[in-house]
Order: C-alpha cells, then structure tokens, then sequence
C-alpha cells in the first residue's frame, strides 16, 4: 500500500498537468488501459522483485486516475451542479463498487486469486473503452 501511495504521490500532478494541457482523454483512456493491463500482470506477476514492479506500476495510476476523473466529471457538469454532479457520481460508484470484494472472494473461491487480477483487468479496460464517445475536456494545447 505504501509503495502505491509513493508512486500516487509522485505522479498525481504530473499526470494532472498533462490532463489540463493535453485533455482529460490523452490521460484518461491511455492510463485506464495500461491499468487494465498492469492488474492482469499481478495475476501472473512473480513474487519479490518483479511483484513490486508491477504494484509499483499501479501506483502511478490507481489514485491519479480518480482525479483526473473527478475533473472531467467537473468540466462536463455546468458551474452551477458541480457538487451535485460529484454527489450523483460518488453515489453510483458506491452503489457499483460496494459488492466487489464479495464478488472478487466468491471468484477466488472458484477460481483462485488469479481471476479477480484477471476481472480487474477486464473491467477497467471495459471501462476505458466506455469512454471513448465521450466528448471531453481537450486541454490547452488540445
């Protein structure tokens, strides 16, 4: 967890920069699908070194991206339901993560620890690709 929040630490201005100058989706979509990618490698990923690489990896996405998200959240919401808007999101992804860990143990059960790594993935790259009609912020240089 430390090493997540380390490498969190470091990337959420840098990525947050880009996502201003650049467009929320030149950050969005490219980091939601490495993300994917990096959870199917933790099912697959050796202990020790190589492990650690990959949480490492994780790290620079897994906290960045739900800023960024909020952003994008906050530049498609008018000036007046910003707060509304983060209330309503807040609330679905409460509603949509909350049964996860019970998902996640009853496919380990199954399946073993592999599959959840492997759903993760899934879902995330589902998710990156649900952006992609998504008319967003396109940055300053954009």
């Amino acid at each position: 967890i430390a090493l997540l929040h380390a490498m969190g630490t470091v990337s959420q201005p840098i990525m947050g920069h880009l996502s201003d100058r650049f467009g929320r989706m030149a950050v969005l979509f490219p980091s939601f699908v490495t993300l994917g990618l990096l959870f199917a490698l933790l099912a697959v990923a050796a202990p020790g070194i190589p492990l650690g690489l990959v949480v490492g990896a994780i790290g620079l996405f897994f906290y960045t991206l739900l800023n960024i998200t909020v952003a994008a959240t906050m530049d498609v919401a008018g000036s007046e339901l910003q707060a509304t808007t983060y209330g309503l999101s807040s609330l679905l992804m409460q509603i949509t993560t909350s049964p996860t860990p019970m998902a996640a143990g009853w496919l380990i059960g199954i399946y073993g620890i592999h599959s959840s790594f492997l759903v993760a993935a899934a879902v995330t790259i589902v998710g990156a690709l649900l952006l992609l009609p998504l008319k967003l912020f396109r940055g300053s240089k954009g």
